[in-house]
């Protein structure tokens, strides 16, 4: 998006289940006392500056899943749900990033699809080749909204 470096404030995952939606933080992704104690803040939290180019790695996705789903209310085992009626649909992410000098964050989100392959087994498949950025004022307020809730 940038040739500057951007600093990562917060990550949230929108799960689409056929029983709704639900946004969960994924900045803290629950690491174990062992690593807590050995990785550095930036690597526990997820937070902090990301440098031109660089990237950040965050849980699996089937871990991601597996916390998404459990914080929705929506338990997810092994990457599937425990409950046969749930079905999934869709599992979004929401980098929430403030740039340089501006006070107003912006978001970097990347959606995939949630489909059951052959053996049974489920698969995310992005739905864009690349990632959408979102400032809009509505936007924000969702920035807000998630602060209050999560922050």
């Amino acid at each position: 998006m940038s040739s500057e470096s951007v600093y990562v404030y917060f990550v949230m995952v929108r799960l689409e289940t056929s029983g709704g939606e639900f946004f969960v933080p994924a900045t803290d992704c629950g690491h174990d006392s062992a690593e807590r104690d050995s990785a550095d803040l930036k690597t526990r939290t997820h937070q902090g500056p990301l440098a031109s180019g660089a990237c950040m790695q965050l849980c699996s996705f089937n871990d991601m899943l597996d916390r998404a789903g459990t914080l929705a209310g929506a338990p997810v085992e092994n990457g599937r749900p425990t409950d046969p009626e749930v079905e999934l649909k869709a599992m979004e992410y929401h980098v929430i990033c403030i740039y340089g000098s501006d006070k107003r964050p912006f978001g970097a989100i990347r959606r995939f699809d949630i489909e059951c392959d052959d053996s049974d087994q489920y698969k995310l498949v992005a739905t864009t080749n690349d990632t959408q950025k979102r400032s809009s004022l509505r936007y924000q307020k969702q920035i807000s909204r998630w602060l209050e809730e999560h922050g």
